[in-house]
C-alpha cells in the first residue's frame, strides 16, 4: 500500500477546527480543502444511510492512559474528537475520492 500522508483523528478534527485538544497536524492543514469537501460528502453519506434505516449508537470512544516509565494502563478517558471524522474514515474506505485537481485520492483513512 502506498499512502501520500498519514493523518489520525485528532490531526482532522483539529484542521476542520473541531477541537483544539489535539497536536496540530501540518499533513491535514495541508490537504484542508479536501478534507472539507470529504466531510461534507461524508455527512450526506451519514445522512443517507439514517434515512435508509441505518443504526447510529453514538457510543463515546475512550482511549486507555497509559503510564510513561512503565506503559502499564493506569486510566481511561473519553475521546472527544468529532463523530464526523468517524464518517469520512468511513466513506473514504467506500472507495476513492478525488481531494483537489492533480493531488491524488484519498483511498483509505486509517488511525
Amino acid at each position: 500500500m502506498r499512502s501520500a500522508a498519514k493523518l489520525t483523528y485528532g490531526g482532522v478534527a483539529r484542521a476542520l477546527k473541531f477541537t483544539d485538544k489535539p497536536p496540530r497536524s501540518e499533513q491535514a492543514e495541508s490537504m484542508l480543502e479536501g478534507l472539507k469537501v470529504l466531510y461534507e460528502l461524508a455527512m450526506l453519506h451519514r445522512s443517507q444511510r439514517l434515512r435508509r434505516g441505518a443504526l447510529d449508537f453514538e457510543l463515546p470512544e475512550v482511549k486507555m492512559v497509559l503510564d510513561p516509565k512503565t506503559g502499564a494502563p493506569i486510566g481511561v478517558e473519553k475521546r472527544s474528537e468529532d463523530p464526523g471524522v468517524f464518517e469520512c474514515q468511513v466513506h473514504a474506505i467506500r472507495g476513492a475520492f478525488p481531494v483537489g485537481p492533480g493531488s491524488g485520492h484519498v483511498v483509505r483513512v486509517a488511525v
